[in-house]
């Protein structure tokens, strides 16, 4: 079961923007209407019944040429050794016991999830990736994500349906990453009962982790408790967010290479697109054979200037232990 993206906006959106309103602010101080040949009147041209508005294709080019980017930036990592884990493995808080039955209380009532420790760097990030409920009736109720931002509390709630007796799955659209060292995860019980879900990923003797990225407790409404989720089971990882390495490095190499990409894809679309108009049609030759191209070797060549020139010296500022910089050797050639 799905519901709407309800994610805080990663900082990797914030690199390039695509140049539309007077200020619009990007943290590499490109924008895509900087770019020759971009125009939001050239962009309603080319979209296609796919797309709408010319808004809605750049809005989707830029989140293709971020991916793009994102994925040649950890191809790098990879190839050199230095990116020590990618994806990590997924824990679950609780198990359900069926044939206990929790009740009903007045609020919210679920499962406390604890990363463990800080890792220099701070590239390692506690993410939720689904969430599991056993129910013993059926209707609508909520789900509560609650975070710390900057200090306060935030509370994101997911209107959910419950079928009873069932476990009953929500898998986030993109893995909740946790902005503080603790995330609750908690289900309106007060109209719906659910069955116990007893906490296996716990502390042990004298506060032993059971792992090395996280444990948790429940929270019975008021205070935490060891042993009780009540219905709740979170699925939880923690992974190695190497968007923040291209948030980090989006001035001196990665914007450009984002507003390089976006262009190539915007090109693309005009080459490729259905919309025979004079003005789909006028240039294409010269922007497949010449524009597209050119624009593919300043892709490249900014690629490898980056990886040749600075990239070690950056990624060993972090010290982190998602990344293994020692012996780094170069051997891109995107």
């Amino acid at each position: 079961m799905l519901y709407p993206a309800f994610l805080i906006m990663s900082c990797i959106d914030n690199i390039v923007s695509l140049g539309y309103c007077e200020g619009e602010q990007s943290t590499s101080g490109l924008s895509l209407m900087q770019a020759a040949g971009m125009s939001p009147i050239n962009a309603d041209k080319i979209a296609t019944e796919q797309y709408g508005s010319g808004d809605r294709l750049l809005q989707v080019k830029k989140t293709l040429a971020q991916t793009f980017v994102k994925n040649d930036f950890i191809g790098v990592l990879k190839a050199n050794n230095i990116a020590s884990v990618v994806t990590q493995r997924i824990y679950d808080s609780s198990v359900f016991n069926i044939d206990s039955d929790m009740g009903l209380y007045s609020g919210y009532r679920g499962v406390k999830v604890h990363s463990v420790g800080a890792t220099r760097g701070g590239l390692r990030k506690l993410k939720i990736k689904s969430i599991q409920c056993y129910p013993l009736a059926s209707g609508s109720g909520s789900i509560h994500i609650v975070d710390y931002i900057d200090g306060v509390e935030s509370v994101t709630n997911i209107p959910v349906t419950f079928v009873a007796n069932s476990i009953n799955t929500f898998t986030l659209p993109e893995p909740y990453t946790a902005q503080f060292h603790t995330v609750a995860v908690v289900i309106d019980n007060t109209s719906i009962n659910f069955a116990s879900a007893k906490i296996t990923c716990k502390t042990g003797c004298n506060g032993a982790q059971p792992n090395n990225c996280g444990w948790c407790d429940g929270f019975n409404g008021v205070s935490a408790i060891k042993e009780e989720g009540y219905g709740v089971n979170v699925q939880f990882s923690c992974d190695c967010d190497y968007d923040q390495l291209l948030c980090d490095f989006s001035q001196a190499f990665i914007g450009e290479l984002i507003w390089l990409k976006m262009q190539i894809l915007v090109f693309d679309e005009q080459v490729k697109t259905n919309r025979l108009t004079g003005w789909v049609t006028y240039n294409r030759d010269e922007i497949r054979d010449k524009w597209i191209p050119d624009l593919e070797n300043q892709y490249a060549t900014k690629f490898n200037n980056m990886v040749a020139g600075g990239l070690y010296e950056m990624l060993k500022q972090y010290q982190d232990t998602c990344l293994n910089c020692r012996g780094i050797r170069v051997v891109v050639n995107v």
